[in-house]
């Protein structure tokens, strides 16, 4: 038997939706593990945005199974159409909810902006955030009682409550576009003013795509609250409507705001960061440092004198000047070492700068023995160099053998 084209669009509305909800969740998971809040100046606005996914998803599970079952109804008469609106208002309630959260996200994270730009919180941020809450204080209570007097009209049929509803939900759409216009006003405002940091242009301007996209959604439902809802005009075709201005924009407005949460280099950051400085620890615990080797004047006496230390010291920047100018060679060359013998892996070996005007110049190396423990070299004499008055046998008895 074929289909009816309102059992079409119910499909294609469902499968749409379902697809939104496959991301929407996945998403979710993402931002519970990649969306960082560690010395962030927007990470309020990352943990409202950790619930919005989750309650967009819980609106795009409700919103699919209403079309499911309104297949099968209108199929086989299993179901009763009032539990179907039933579903229908706990998804308008929870897709409410998530603009409310949207409104309190967008002005922190250009709060954010603004502070990683000058590097401290300004005033007129800190009254945008206590007014958020006061829109959230108004706009939940307005979607909780339409829902409740939606439920409560499924039940009774009381035509009385129709125009209550009509109106309270007319207020809360409109309420919803007065902010996503203030919130898209401030948005170009920080991009404007942050339009000389690069390292926050990226996330400013995404903060301005986010913004244009929620306006979207929020113009859609002022449009259908005036020109569809309050006529009755509503159209199978509307299903597919909803979907691509009402239902999409916000759940790309979601998407923008996590990739603002996970970006890394020239990221939302008031403070420097791992990741972003050199010589670091990172967070995936990989050290960036590179070993400093020594000056490369100590470097060219030993390759005169043909010793090669298998140890490197390490000596802060700001005492490589101070360090002793003349360095005896007290190290074995590779030669030396039997070939069985594995030379130990370099290790370095931190010369405090209280203790390097006090040390020998024998004292500046190390050797680790294969137990891990740390035995100072004997000094040894340098090989006679050419011109030398010592003589090739005394040489060689003040010349240590290297351990077997």
């Amino acid at each position: 038997m074929a289909l009816y084209p309102m059992e079409q669009y119910w499909i294609a509305r469902a499968a749409l939706v379902g697809l939104t909800l496959f991301a929407s969740f996945t998403l979710f998971v993402v931002s519970l593990c990649r969306a960082r809040t560690r010395r962030d100046p927007a990470r309020t606005a990352f943990t409202f945005l950790k619930a919005a996914f989750a309650i967009f998803s819980l609106f795009c599970c409700f919103d699919t199974v209403q079309f499911i079952l309104a297949v099968i109804s209108y199929r086989f008469g299993l179901i009763q159409p009032d539990a179907l609106n039933i579903i229908g208002a706990i998804a308008s309630l929870m897709i409410n909810v998530t603009d409310v959260l949207i409104l309190m996200i967008l002005p922190r994270v250009a709060a954010g902006i603004l502070i990683a730009h000058s590097g401290e919180p300004r005033y007129v941020d800190k009254l945008i955030k206590i007014g958020t809450y006061g829109a959230a204080v108004v706009l939940v209570p307005l979607a909780i009682a339409s829902t409740a007097l939606q439920i409560k009209y499924y039940y009774s049929y009381l035509y009385e409550d129709l125009d209550t509803i009509y109106n309270l939900i007319t207020a809360f759409r409109s309420l919803v576009f007065a902010a996503a216009v203030l919130i898209g006003a401030r948005a170009v405002m920080v991009k404007y003013q942050t339009r000389s940091e690069k390292r926050v242009a990226t996330v400013s301007t995404l903060l301005i795509v986010s913004s244009v996209f929620w306006l979207l959604r929020t113009t859609y439902g002022v449009v259908t609250i005036a020109t569809i809802e309050k006529n009755g005009n509503y159209r199978i075709y509307h299903n597919i409507t909803e979907v691509v201005f009402a239902i999409w924009p916000a759940f790309i407005a979601l998407c923008i705001i996590l990739a603002i949460g996970t970006k890394k280099q020239d990221g939302l950051w008031s403070t420097a960061q791992a990741f972003t400085m050199p010589n670091q620890q990172t967070p995936w615990n990989y050290n960036n440092n590179a070993t400093q080797p020594l000056p490369q004047h100590i470097m060219q006496q030993y390759a005169q004198a043909g010793w090669y230390p298998a140890q490197q010291a390490y000596y802060p920047p700001q005492v490589q000047q101070s360090a002793p100018q003349q360095f005896a060679p007290q190290r074995f060359a590779p030669q030396q070492y039997a070939p069985q013998q594995q030379p130990l892996p370099p290790q370095q070996v931190y010369v405090p700068p209280s203790e390097l005007s006090s040390r020998t110049p024998n004292q500046h190396f190390s050797s680790f023995s294969q137990d891990g423990t740390s035995n100072p070299i004997p000094p040894i004499a340098a090989p006679p160099l050419p011109g030398d008055s010592m003589g090739s046998d005394q040489a060689k008895d003040t010349t240590a053998q290297p351990p077997r």
